[in-house]
């Protein structure tokens, strides 16, 4: 079991079984997918930055294309580097994003490489593959917390609201079999848990952002220093 600060990180399956629970389907994995859908849904609408890392990682271009990693969100920088790990050319750096962060003195950082590529559904696509020289790719970027199977992960405070949102959604797809009043109680539970958990979490987000970003954004800035 991970943790972050206080708070155990735990796989959203864990949900979806006590929902089954409570919803009297625990018998049947029919709707197990409907719900790790929904389960994914309901992260989203929280937001909690425990449920997101800051990483690091060498990805291997093919074809002009370096296939991004589980769990993806932004790109914060990237380099081009060699067989052995070794960065060189001037990182590319989302100034945008890490200015928004609180990170300071990023601009004379980047570089003419940020319109060398984008980012197209899953992948790194570069514009001129002709011009690379290497075929390796160092990148920093936000990731969602997930396993193994790349199911995202949720803080243990969260699997209450997760729960009433499942059961909400399933009791509204499945109408005909659950009474009005409980849809709508697993409806206010998960309105109430939802504005409980954005608020710690938005009192948490800046300083814990400011604090990663920073410290990974001096790690690249450092590096490209020393090797000049």
């Amino acid at each position: 079991m991970i943790e972050v600060g206080k708070y155990s990180i735990v796989s959203l399956q864990e949900a979806v079984e006590s929902a089954k629970e409570m919803l009297r389907i625990q018998d049947t994995t029919e709707f197990d997918g409907f719900l790790l859908r929904k389960a994914d849904e309901a992260m989203r609408h929280i937001g909690d930055a425990t449920t997101y890392a800051k990483r690091a990682c060498t990805v291997d271009i093919v074809d002009g294309r370096a296939k991004l990693p589980m769990g993806f969100i932004r790109l914060l920088g990237a380099r081009m580097s060699d067989s052995n790990g070794n960065c060189f050319d001037q990182p590319y750096l989302d100034l945008a994003f890490l200015t928004d962060c609180g990170c300071e003195n990023v601009a004379s950082t980047n570089s003419g490489f940020n319109n060398s590529f984008e980012i197209q559904e899953g992948y790194i696509v570069f514009h001129v593959p002709s011009d690379l020289e290497t075929d390796k790719m160092r990148i920093a970027y936000i990731s969602r917390t997930v396993d193994e199977d790349g199911l995202m992960l949720m803080s243990e405070r969260h699997e209450r609201g997760i729960e009433a949102y499942l059961c909400y959604q399933f009791t509204v797809s499945f109408f005909e079999n659950y009474p009005v009043n409980i849809r709508q109680e697993y409806q206010r539970t998960w309105k109430n848990q939802k504005q409980h958990l954005k608020g710690m979490s938005q009192r948490e987000r800046f300083e814990e952002n400011k604090r990663q970003i920073g410290a990974l954004l001096n790690a690249w800035i450092t590096s490209d220093r020393n090797d000049r």
